[in-house]
């Protein structure tokens, strides 16, 4: 399932961002692994605000999401930032990488099937950086930014490299992504929409069933003292960061004896 892109959830994505520095910290661990690399494209890019943090070391950056409501708000933020070496494009990412190669390719929390691994590594010249959560889930998890299903962690991500021989090296860590509220009605409202609308487009639960997910993440709600945002819902994201470098296959498939890996 898609992730539900408006006026109120891109604000408070924007807002979770900069309150706790997510974005900025997730780029301190990715940007090392891109020094040698000029040309990026992120497949499924959302919002972008990795994007933006990592442009400030690269030469060009694709960003690429079939959401137009991402994609504009995205496109105002480059505005406002003044960045000239970024651009953000709606398009379905397959149609989007037909006869478009980069350094490398950035697949953050994205993709439907570990199938789009091996797909999208082949428009890379350098190597790809595939973020995901530590664990995969069913749809039904709860967690502060959505309900959506993960349909492959860490585990199935080091499984799925392995059996394809493609060499690889992961980072894990734990970074704080909650979401900041302007009041508790504001906390409220976005219970509300997580619990309903999210529920209602998987096609599960029931009233009882959005009334038990609002209870549990109002539960969760803390108190922080501050006078802009009185109210938190902790998150602590746990994540992998992969690293598949194309030079180490091509080196590899050199001394292979069968060189099957066909994305080369």
């Amino acid at each position: 399932m898609d992730f539900i892109w408006n006026e109120k959830t891109l604000d408070w994505f924007r807002t979770a961002s900069a309150y706790t520095g997510f974005h900025s910290e997730l780029a301190s661990i990715v940007r090392p692994r891109l020094a040698d690399c000029e040309t990026l494209c992120d497949m499924g890019c959302g919002l972008g605000l990795l994007d933006l943090e990592l442009a400030k070391d690269l030469r060009s950056v694709l960003c690429v999401d079939q959401s137009e409501a991402a994609i504009g708000a995205l496109r105002e933020l480059i505005r406002a930032r003044g960045a000239r070496n970024i651009v953000a494009r709606v398009a379905d990412v397959n149609d989007a990488s037909a006869g478009e190669r980069w350094d490398a390719v950035l697949m953050s929390f994205f993709g439907s099937s570990l199938e789009d691994i091996a797909r999208f590594l082949a428009f890379c010249d350098k190597r790809m950086i595939l973020i995901v959560h530590e664990k995969a889930t069913a749809g039904r998890c709860v967690n502060a930014v959505s309900l959506r299903p993960k349909p492959f962690g860490a585990a199935e991500v080091t499984g799925f490299l392995t059996g394809r021989k493609l060499p690889f090296q992961q980072t894990h860590a734990a970074i704080e992504f909650g979401q900041p509220f302007k009041s508790l009605e504001d906390a409220r409202d976005f219970i509300r929409i997580y619990t309903s609308s999210m529920l209602e487009a998987a096609g599960v639960g029931g009233p009882a069933e959005r009334e038990r997910l609002y209870g549990d993440m109002e539960s969760r709600l803390v108190e922080t003292g501050r006078a802009d945002y009185p109210v938190y819902l902790p998150k602590p994201k746990r994540i992998a960061v992969f690293v598949v470098e194309k030079a180490a296959q091509r080196d590899s498939a050199r001394t292979s004896p069968n060189r099957k890996y066909g994305i080369l």
